[in-house]
């Protein structure tokens, strides 16, 4: 594209007749845009790219994402970024060319699966020298942890885990005397902590 600018002198105008010797005055029309190269599937907030190669006679490529669940970043080049913030599903991202004189009414187009991310809470409770099994870590301390697994189809699956670890304390109240008056003892557990714990009893020969 070639421009011709002629400006007056101290206010003069002046009229200029301009003769094409060779070519015409006429643009053409840019190329169809070929095929968009980029990831397909994709993760729930993941960016990723997507790319045409240059297109003869463009000088403006309109990208467009139906629905828009991304953030759509071109700057009008044969590039754009997606940063896919905007829920999951299927999204079609389609380019298409133009210049300054003419638009091809051709587009390209490429369909694109957003799987979605993962992210669990769990709160567990469990005695002393137990442990929690989240992947492939036991947890066996009181803590807040998080562990970063995948899911099946290859997103991020965070899990949470609240953990208290509770220490046993046994205490026996007792015994009382026994005499012939009394001939039974008895034993009293209920002091031992935690509360809820389950009691099991045994006595040596």
């Amino acid at each position: 594209v070639y421009y011709f600018v002629v400006d007056g002198c101290a206010g003069d105008v002046c009229d200029f007749d301009v003769n094409v010797l060779q070519g015409s005055t006429v643009g053409n029309p840019p190329n169809p845009p070929g095929a968009i190269t980029g990831p397909s599937p994709v993760c729930e907030d993941d960016v990723t790219n997507y790319s045409i190669n240059p297109v003869t006679g463009a000088t403006q490529y309109n990208w467009t994402l139906t629905p828009p669940i991304g953030f759509l970043d071109t700057m009008g080049t044969e590039n754009a970024a997606i940063t896919w913030n905007g829920g999951t599903g299927t999204a079609q991202l389609c380019v298409d060319v133009e210049n300054l004189c003419f638009s091809n009414a051709n587009n390209s187009c490429i369909t694109i699966q957003v799987n979605p991310t993962e992210e669990t809470t769990l709160t567990e409770t469990i005695c002393d020298g137990d442990c929690v099994t989240v992947g492939t870590t036991s947890y066996c301390t009181s803590g807040n942890y998080q562990e970063s697994l995948q899911t099946s189809l290859g997103c991020d699956s965070v899990v949470m885990l609240n953990l208290t670890v509770l220490e046993v304390i046994s205490s026996i109240s007792g015994p009382s005397i026994i005499d012939c008056n009394n001939t039974t003892a008895v034993l009293d557990g209920s002091a031992s902590s935690p509360s809820g714990v389950t009691y099991n009893w045994t006595t040596s020969d």
